[in-house]
């Protein structure tokens, strides 16, 4: 029974798909037909790219890791304001006081004193009298507020930028995801036009019932992962011109010098500094005095009489007002005690942030080697690569197709983990940066291009 011209070109498709050492006419048929031709180009293409020597166009920036989520400016500046409002406040408390009197007798009798003599008598006063509490002045000890009014500035300027740390960490992590993902993904599509390849040439030979649908499958499957995974990137994803290597690298990190900035710069030890500043300003502002209330005062009277002459008179003299309690003391210890309990957390504080930084850069580490070890399996694939294809060249040994193109993708599926893996280690980094807030992390790293470990 005679094969049609159709059934020899589905047979030599599967023979030089699978079997190597088909007849020079059934290689001549597969050359013919349009799978074949775009597996052949498509490799020649993965080659010039896999071999091209410029600088990748995308490449993932050391991101400042000191950007906050909010304008912390605004906020800074809003406190200095109430500061600043807070202390003209007390400059603005002169401590003297004006007060006065007047009456008027509508009766003469009224206010008659029988055994005094006529001058007692009087119908109405007018009386005025200017008294300084000196103590309860601007004057009196107003360097001593105004610390506390700054100080307490600063608790809250703290508290702000604590409350902000969660979300800036978050938002800092989403601007990195946003910045590699658009790196991975230029080398994602890669992968992804070769497994749609792929999949068309395994339903081509499954429609002719010359393969299983295992290989369709896992290769369905790794194409829906790697489509799922491209959308949900933000930007959008181009195609990498050069895949000869990845912008990535390991980062070692200078532990010491870290731990230092940490116990100068983390926030809540901060915090906890400012806060325990506070209170002691607080108890030195306690004082007895501050309820003592003495004041130096000058009186006028003015007397108005019934059938005599009006009459004046200026008092001059000091009153004053002692309380008698121990509230004073009483104060100073409830601040005392809360003091005492701030202080009880700073060990538990030291010893966390301590114990943080050295998770973190054993983290690090830990997937530094991970990248170098997946560095070096790329570039024995791309040592592979290259002699499998010198190898089809001069048509020595075997050559599948798509074995050939699963191969491209292996070398691809490196380099995704290399990104990949640099984004998880980016991410320890920005945990790293958010203890020292105000100082860049890049102070204390050093980073090494993977392409020097070749």
């Amino acid at each position: 029974m005679g094969f049609k011209t159709s059934q020899w070109i589905k047979l030599a498709i599967v023979a030089c798909a699978l079997a190597p050492t088909a007849s020079v006419r059934a290689q001549s048929l597969y050359n013919s037909d349009n799978i074949v031709s775009s597996f052949d180009s498509r490799m020649a293409e993965l080659d010039s790219l896999i071999y091209n020597t410029e600088e990748p166009t995308l490449q993932p920036e050391f991101l400042d890791w000191r950007a906050t989520y909010s304008d912390d400016s605004i906020y800074a500046a809003s406190l200095e304001q109430i500061a600043k409002a807070r202390v003209a406040e007390i400059k603005a408390q002169t401590g003297i006081q004006l007060t006065g009197q007047t009456y008027y007798r509508p009766d003469a009798e009224f206010g008659l004193d029988e055994e005094s003599d006529d001058v007692s008598r009087y119908v109405g006063k007018v009386q005025a009298e200017v008294r300084w509490y000196f103590l309860q002045s601007g004057l009196y000890n107003r360097k001593g507020r105004f610390e506390e009014i700054y100080l307490k500035s600063e608790v809250d300027r703290l508290e702000h930028m604590q409350d902000q740390a969660e979300p800036t960490l978050y938002f800092n992590r989403e601007r990195l995801r946003i910045t590699s993902d658009s790196v991975l993904a230029s080398v994602m599509r890669h992968r992804i036009h070769n497994l749609e390849m792929l999949e068309q040439a395994y339903i081509y030979l499954l429609g002719n019932e010359n393969i299983t649908s295992d290989n369709l499958f896992r290769i369905l499957d790794d194409r829906a992962e790697a489509e799922r995974r491209l959308s949900t990137v933000s930007t959008a994803p181009t195609l990498a011109t050069t895949l000869a290597y990845v912008h990535a690298g390991t980062v070692d990190v200078d532990t010491l010098l870290v731990l230092e900035s940490v116990q100068q710069s983390d926030l809540a030890l901060k915090l906890l500094d400012a806060k325990e500043r506070l209170i002691d300003r607080q108890c030195d502002n306690i004082s007895w005095w501050t309820d003592v209330r003495i004041a130096p005062f000058a009186r006028y009277s003015h007397y108005f009489r019934h059938n005599m002459r009006n009459s004046a008179n200026v008092d001059m003299g000091v009153s004053f007002t002692i309380p008698i309690n121990g509230e004073a003391s009483r104060k100073r210890r409830a601040l005392k005690a809360e003091k005492a309990l701030l202080e009880s957390k700073r060990t538990e504080l030291e010893v966390g942030a301590e114990d943080k930084v050295r998770y973190l850069v054993a983290e690090t580490y830990r997937l530094n080697r991970a990248m170098e070890g997946e560095w070096q399996r790329a570039l024995t694939l791309k040592k592979y690569l290259h002699s499998r294809r010198q190898a089809y060249d001069s048509r020595h040994g075997e050559f599948n197709r798509l074995s050939a193109l699963m191969e491209y993708n292996g070398y691809l599926k490196c380099l995704e983990n290399i990104l990949e893996m640099q984004y998880r280690r980016d991410s320890l980094l920005a945990d790293l940066q958010r203890l020292i807030p105000e100082t860049p992390l890049e102070r204390y790293c050093t980073f090494t291009p993977l392409t020097s470990y070749e």
